[in-house]
């Protein structure tokens, strides 16, 4: 058990589960909706086995336009990287600086901060990822889409809008909680916990944490 806890750990403080969650996954559906061109898919790229080499190559590309679709919904004000509350957002970054080195002793502190900006960007960056991805596979195969009967279209667009808009909600809601946790952990910093055990015990029974759960 304590190998399991262990290693969810370490997805969270080396930051594994971000670059997978919001890097990886985006870029990769970005990819799946070129590989399912038309050209692509009688070449039977999908169905090909790939050297190791390319499958690393391939994962790296993902991760890098993970990063561009970040940067393109956040320029386009759809995402952010910041909460909206201007106690948060006017100084984020010396803010989470702050954060880090007041609960650098808290390891469940650091890793539900961790999460937050886990939730926030995965959401944030999928959303970007499928609007983009599917605008190029409507694109690439508009003649396919067109040959589909009304009804079928309709429900797949309708299944789209409804997980944009679960992301998007998801993202602002994140956005939210982060800065909630932020600013109620360096209220109480001032309160040097006895131990470890208690202070971690502390914030699971808070009010954001339970919201997470």
């Amino acid at each position: 058990m304590s190998d399991w806890s262990t290693a969810i750990s370490s997805f969270y403080t080396q930051f594994l589960l971000r670059d997978l969650t919001a890097k990886v996954v985006p870029g990769s559906l970005l990819l799946l909706a070129l590989a399912a061109s038309p050209p692509l898919v009688q070449a039977n790229l999908l169905t090909r086995e790939l050297p190791s080499a390319a499958w690393v190559l391939l994962i790296a590309f993902a991760w890098i336009i993970g990063f561009a679709l970040q940067g393109l919904g956040t320029l386009a004000r759809i995402i952010s990287t910041r909460p909206a509350n201007p106690s948060c957002s006017e100084d984020y970054h010396a803010l989470t600086r702050q954060f880090r080195i007041c609960e650098q002793s808290r390891p469940f502190s650091l890793m539900q901060h961790e999460r937050f900006i886990v939730n926030k960007e995965a959401c944030g960056n999928n959303l970007i990822g499928i609007v983009v991805a599917s605008a190029i596979y409507a694109f690439l195969n508009w003649s396919v889409l067109s040959s589909l009967q009304s009804n079928v279209r309709i429900t797949l667009v309708t299944l789209l809008a409804v997980i944009c808009a679960g992301l998007y909600s998801m993202h602002r809601q994140s956005l939210a909680n982060e800065c909630a946790y932020l600013l109620l952990v360096l209220d109480s910093s001032d309160v040097k916990p006895t131990g470890e055990q208690e202070a971690n015990k502390g914030l699971k029974n808070s009010p954001i944490f339970q919201d997470e759960q």
